[in-house]
């Protein structure tokens, strides 16, 4: 199980969860993130890791889908 994972798993957890929330992506990174790895187990964390990121990443964006949208809704306003 993950809970035994080594460290370098928890970390591309992380770093999917991470992407996927300012991208905007949270289904395409843990699909990048299988490509790389090949490993189901790995993915199916990074799935729930980046959806969860995701959910709570989009009302501190204003409610923007990623960190570029964010952005652009801010200099059009401005």
């Amino acid at each position: 199980g993950l809970l035994t994972a080594s460290p370098g798993a928890f970390a591309l957890v992380g770093m999917a969860a991470m992407a996927s929330a300012v991208l905007g992506a949270p289904i395409s990174t843990p699909l990048m993130l299988f490509e790389l790895t090949g490993d189901y187990e790995i993915a199916i964390h990074a799935m729930v890791g980046s959806v969860s990121a995701s959910l709570t990443a989009r009302p501190l964006m204003g409610g923007h889908g990623s960190f570029f949208d964010a952005q652009r809704a801010r200099r059009d306003d401005g």
